[in-house]
């Protein structure tokens, strides 16, 4: 498990290229390098980011 860093966001990218279908219902298109950076940074009403995690998960490397 690995924090999302500038370095890994092109396969966190790779990652949501494979759910087509999510991210035209909720986002109505294709999703990008910069959609990743507002998830990453997008945190509830009343919460601060030291809160959140985003980390990327791989199996086998």
């Amino acid at each position: 498990m690995k924090t999302v860093t500038k370095d890994l966001l092109k396969n966190v990218l790779k990652i949501y290229d494979t759910n087509e279908e999510y991210f035209k219902v909720s986002m109505n298109g294709k999703p990008s390098i910069e959609s990743i950076i507002e998830d990453k940074n997008d945190i509830p009403p009343g919460s601060n980011l030291q809160n959140k995690n985003y980390k990327l998960i791989s199996i086998n490397g």
